[in-house]
């Protein structure tokens, strides 16, 4: 063991975040692949399953022994006692409330842990250079992803059907067309990931006005319209407008050249789809219909479900008895669970732990968003600026999203979340950036 620790302790830091990500990306093929989708009935389909929080347990193991070794070479600041507050309170009241260890470990596993690297970004203060190169590696492969999808689609579709088929044969996600997922095999997953990726390679086409990168933006958008995923559609669109209003002053041609290939890739995808003129009617009509509360929408019922279950118990049901574990363990008429708290992050949070867990994912928010605002404000470096910016536009976007998801507990993107959001944070706080 002791052999073990030492050699991981020569490993960068960097290097296994990188290789973490990655892992997380090919994982669901190799859990279908060998134990399919249902719940893990001994200690080799358990074994498999809980791969990602044993790779997970080595980043935890690396930053332990060096604070064993250096100490905690940070000072907490107030996003990070909102956090640590939003992470113990809603755990422990969560648990109590809940009174299900079963329940609670799943909710745990699902919410709570990819918090836990929030703290390691923060407590590892990678500097701001090299977390810039692990974030480029890693949308890079996440463009690799939107590659693969791409040939999956178009050139590989029996392996895609044979594939979604395992996952659930009943149910193929499709509106218009079979949704675009790649190896995520659940295009809400792998359109959120798209999303982000598009808000990226375009705030790198501001900076890198080269060819490849307008290439890897283009593929990202045409994976994220083909994921025909509505919330990560709008949350793009939100990212784009922050982002061009940001940067639209220093060069219009250069948006002109981005608003181009937008258009293209836009209408490229949509005829394919569709057809522009349907597809665009079909994505407004139905987004106004849920924003106006319209009955007639799914999701609208299941909020108003949700809600009403919510009135009946303000203080929460506790922890796993709401969103995606509510609905793999309770029936929907059940009075012990919000059955249908799975599409929206706050309801969630509401149905869960009560006014106070949102309250403490408020409070957060409004933390971040503040000295996000305060260091834009204060901040005479450009480059640290537009860095600050896009943790700003990145934030924004993910929570936009989770109005009508439950994002923050999405497979993969709940990690990925947490640790940009560690590095804003000490980017933040930076002592040369803001006094």
């Amino acid at each position: 063991m002791i052999r073990i620790i030492n050699r991981l302790a020569r490993v960068k830091l960097e290097s296994l975040v990188i290789l973490f990500f990655v892992f997380l990306t090919l994982f669901p093929t190799l859990r279908i692949l060998t134990i399919g989708t249902e719940t893990s009935t001994n200690f080799y389909e358990l074994f498999i399953s809980i791969l990602p929080e044993l790779f997970f347990s080595l980043i935890i193991v690396k930053v332990a022994v060096s604070i064993i070794k250096n100490g905690v070479p940070i000072r907490f600041n107030i996003i990070d006692y909102s956090v640590l507050s939003f992470f113990i309170l809603n755990l422990v009241v969560g648990a109590i409330l809940s009174n299900n260890f079963k329940l609670s470990l799943y909710a745990f596993r699902m919410t709570y842990l990819p918090i836990v690297f929030y703290f390691i970004i923060r407590i590892a203060d990678i500097k701001k250079e090299e977390f810039d190169k692990v974030l480029h590696t890693i949308f890079n492969w996440f463009t690799v992803i939107g590659i693969i999808g791409i040939l999956l689609y178009f050139v590989f579709k029996d392996s895609m059907m044979y594939m979604l088929n395992l996952v659930d044969k009943d149910h193929i996600p499709a509106y218009f067309i079979i949704r675009m997922s790649s190896i995520l095999w659940t295009p809400v997953c792998f359109g959120t990931l798209m999303s982000l990726s598009t808000l990226y390679w375009l705030n790198e086409c501001t900076k890198e006005k080269r060819w490849i990168v307008f290439t890897k933006f283009a593929i990202v958008l045409f994976c994220l319209i083909f994921s025909v995923s509505r919330g990560a559609i709008l949350a793009t669109v939100v990212g784009m407008g922050m982002l061009f209003v940001y940067y639209f002053n220093q060069n219009r041609v250069l948006f002109g050249s981005i608003l181009v290939v937008i258009i293209l890739v836009y209408l490229g995808a949509s005829f394919y789809i569709a057809d522009p003129f349907i597809f665009t009617k079909w994505f407004i009509h139905t987004s106004s219909e849920t924003a106006s509360m319209g009955t007639n929408m799914v999701r609208v019922k299941f909020w108003n479900s949700s809600y009403s279950l919510f009135l009946d118990r303000p203080y929460g049901y506790g922890l796993g008895r709401a969103g995606h574990i509510a609905a793999r363990f309770f029936s929907p008429d059940s009075k012990e669970a919000a059955f249908y708290s799975t599409d929206g992050w706050f309801l969630k949070l509401l149905c869960e732990n009560g006014i106070q867990g949102l309250v403490l994912y408020i409070f957060f928010s409004i933390s971040f968003i503040y000295y996000c605002l305060a260091n834009l404000i204060k901040n005479v470096d450009v480059n640290d600026k537009d860095r600050v910016y896009f943790f700003f536009v990145f934030f924004i976007s993910i929570n936009f999203q989770n109005m009508v998801s439950n994002v923050l507990d999405f497979y993969m993107i709940n990690y990925f979340f947490w640790m940009v959001i560690g590095f804003a944070s000490s980017q933040i706080y930076h002592k040369k950036t803001i006094a």
